[in-house]
């Protein structure tokens, strides 16, 4: 009787992808065990190798983005899975802002910024927009990230203004690099409001917005 074994790793971080690692298992598997039957699902968590996954399973092509490191302001082509099939374009985090694509001297958290999440949203956007890619969903992988400025970044590239307690506008190294410090800008906590109301018309999002802002302000 064959013997049935299930393959289903997940990646190894800054080494190998989970594809990659269940295709060695199973070679090394039919060369020791010629009798087994072999069933290969390689998983993810989110994080990296997570296109490689969802390339496995749904198929699609791998294009790419230029959008800013995380760490300076250099840009590099970052790929994304995108499925004319079923609509859908899939984002890895880690290969946007994740430690493998990261070097070492770098890795810093605080001086990190997650910008580049943005600017791949917004050119997501546009393509869209001017039909270049037919997507209806878009899903985000979010796993292996360098990244501690909690969205900062992404969010100022999508029109987010950042505010301190007094109403003045927050720029600079604040969201370039990270969570604002009491050394740097005003070293008050920060609130946010869009400086417009979405593209879809729904003001009802930019009213409440506007009542968050009045309530922070009042409770100091």
């Amino acid at each position: 009787m064959k013997k049935l074994i299930l393959i289903a790793p997940n990646s190894f971080k800054e080494c190998a992808s989970s594809v990659e690692i269940a295709r060695l298992i199973r070679d090394g598997l039919e060369k020791y065990i010629p009798n087994s039957q072999l069933i290969v699902k390689p998983i993810s968590d989110g994080g990296d190798g997570f296109l490689e996954v969802c390339q496995f399973y749904f198929g699609g092509n791998i294009i790419h983005y230029k959008i800013s490191t995380p760490y300076d302001d250099l840009s590099f082509d970052c790929p994304v899975l995108y499925n004319p099939d079923n609509k859908k374009l899939y984002i890895e985090s880690a290969e946007v802002l994740g430690l493998k694509i990261i070097p070492q001297k770098y890795r810093k958290p605080m001086y990190l910024s997650s910008k580049g999440m943005g600017e791949l949203l917004l050119q997501i956007n546009d393509n869209i927009d001017d039909h270049k890619i037919d997507c209806r969903e878009i899903i985000i992988g979010i796993g292996g990230t360098g990244t501690v400025d909690m969205g900062l970044g992404m969010c100022s590239q999508l029109g987010m203004l950042f505010l301190d307690t007094n109403g003045n506008l927050v720029t600079g190294r604040c969201l370039q690099t990270g969570p604002c410090r009491p050394s740097e800008e005003s070293g008050q906590r920060l609130w946010a409001q869009f400086p417009h109301p979405p593209r879809d018309g729904r003001a009802g999002d930019q009213r409440r917005a506007e009542a968050g802002r009045a309530h922070r302000r009042r409770c100091g």
